[in-house]
């Protein structure tokens, strides 16, 4: 597996990446496909090390920040931030036609020196701080893909078809979208950061409220044909007896839903055997 590349907001710390990619080193042919838009900010990982492809990516006009290897070799071209735990600066990397000014921004925490690199020059377009806050963000591409593996069943594909394989992807990651943002509107209502809600409980939760939902509607659906129908004894209209025969109706539908589906694992388990 080569590095993972993350293309994010450069305007908001919490943005979702807007594209991802597979980087892998100098054979990378991805990064042209992920750094095409100018203006865009790309974060790598660690792994990606080859002045020639930031050579490239400044004159697109796209931003690069990645971490710094320890045994990069530079010049200090200008100071920019110099304190007990930040040190930024502009260095000279490279040789030749690779040669080119970056940003070297080392921050001490904990006992660790972390080391990273960017094309972005002014400081005021991209701080310190944030260039530090936004690599912690490249982790994102990790945990969307476990997500879809693991609670959204991307772990295989249905089909060998092209065309049902960009299905499956289309809607996996459509219903991921949908994921986190009824997520977020959970975070938001408890007013908890967003990384203390469980997407497991959401998704759950999300679920559990389609389907009531959907029952709801067909049982009110339903209550109303039998309520329409003529009568040969004239009955005063009760709402709330309507309500509660729909809920009721709800709950043997979902009951008859859940048996269907024991059933069905217990045949495929059967046939495992």
């Amino acid at each position: 597996m080569g590095a993972a590349v993350a293309q994010v907001d450069p305007t908001s710390l919490g943005a979702a990446s807007a594209q991802l990619a597979g980087c892998c080193g100098r054979s990378c042919r991805s990064c042209g496909v992920v750094g095409r838009r100018g203006g865009a900010l790309v974060i790598f990982d660690l792994g990606f090390t080859d002045f020639a492809r930031w050579a490239t990516l400044t004159a697109r006009g796209v931003t690069g920040l990645t971490r710094a290897k320890k045994n990069l070799k530079y010049e200090v071209a200008q100071v920019l931030v110099h304190t007990a735990a930040i040190r930024d600066r502009i260095v000279w990397i490279g040789e030749g036609a690779t040669r080119q000014p970056v940003r070297l921004i080392e921050v001490q925490a904990h006992g660790t020196i972390r080391r990273y690199l960017t094309n972005a020059l002014d400081l005021t377009r991209l701080p310190t701080a944030h260039a530090v806050a936004l690599y912690r963000q490249r982790w994102r591409v990790e945990d969307a893909f476990s997500i879809t593996q693991r609670l959204l069943g991307l772990a295989y594909f249905h089909s060998s078809a092209e065309n049902a394989i960009q299905m499956q992807l289309w809607a996996t990651w459509l219903l991921y979208a949908v994921l986190i943002d009824l997520t977020d509107a959970v975070a938001e209502a408890l007013a908890r950061p967003f990384a203390e809600v469980s997407m497991e409980d959401v998704k759950s939760m999300s679920l559990r409220s389609i389907l009531l939902g959907g029952l709801l509607l067909l049982a009110l659906g339903a209550c109303s044909k039998e309520h329409d129908a003529p009568k040969s004894t004239a009955q005063p209209d009760n709402p709330l007896s309507a309500q509660t025969e729909a809920l009721d109706k709800a709950r043997q539908l979902e009951s008859q839903i859940q048996d269907a589906a024991q059933q069905q694992r217990q045949r495929i388990d059967e046939q495992a055997r």
